[in-house]
């Protein structure tokens, strides 16, 4: 099977455009946890809005030179394979900005931290996409190409609500300390 024939053979199996959806989520929802649970508990803490700009700087870093890592992910292992590896760093990700007090001392950490997450979270997106290359008709392009799109938005908003009802919600010590 390549890349753009119409799999016409009933017997392929095509995923719901909605798992493609399912499996989008956390690429949307890193970025927003960032830009805004983040960028709200670090201006909670005190930090400046010139300093808690640099946190959405950070996450955007990556954003304009995915192009040079992504035949890295076509052509090495499987997309699956990326997938799970880079969907477990990135949660180690979320796991390090969170557990990080949030003050101007660790500020320059945290915006490591992001960075990084952010580049791995990148080959989440790049490794549906990939998927989704090889397992989609052509008729049904459209339709997959919509869903993915929705959920890159609708997972940025569940990122950033769901980050921010935690970090608000949830002991965390030292915070801000």
């Amino acid at each position: 099977m390549s890349i753009g024939h119409d799999m016409t053979n009933a017997s392929v199996r095509v995923p719901h455009p909605v798992i493609h959806t399912l499996l989008y989520v956390p690429f949307g929802a890193l970025s927003d946890f960032v830009s805004v649970a983040l960028t709200f508990m670090a201006s909670a803490a005190g930090i400046s809005v010139e300093d808690t700009a640099l946190l959405n700087g950070a996450n955007l870093l990556t954003n304009w030179r995915k192009w040079t890592w992504a035949p890295m992910v076509d052509v090495s292992l499987f997309p699956k394979k990326w997938y799970v590896f880079a969907m477990v760093c990135s949660a180690l990700g979320v796991l390090a900005m969170s557990a990080l007090p949030l003050n101007a001392g660790t500020l320059p950490l945290l915006l490591v931290i992001i960075a990084v997450a952010s580049l791995i979270n990148s080959i989440v997106g790049m490794s549906i996409e990939a998927i989704m290359a090889v397992t989609t008709v052509v008729s049904e392009q459209g339709r997959v190409s919509a869903w993915c799109q929705a959920d890159n938005l609708g997972g940025g908003a569940f990122g950033g609500a769901l980050g921010l009802l935690l970090l608000k919600n949830l002991p965390v010590a030292a915070r801000s300390a």
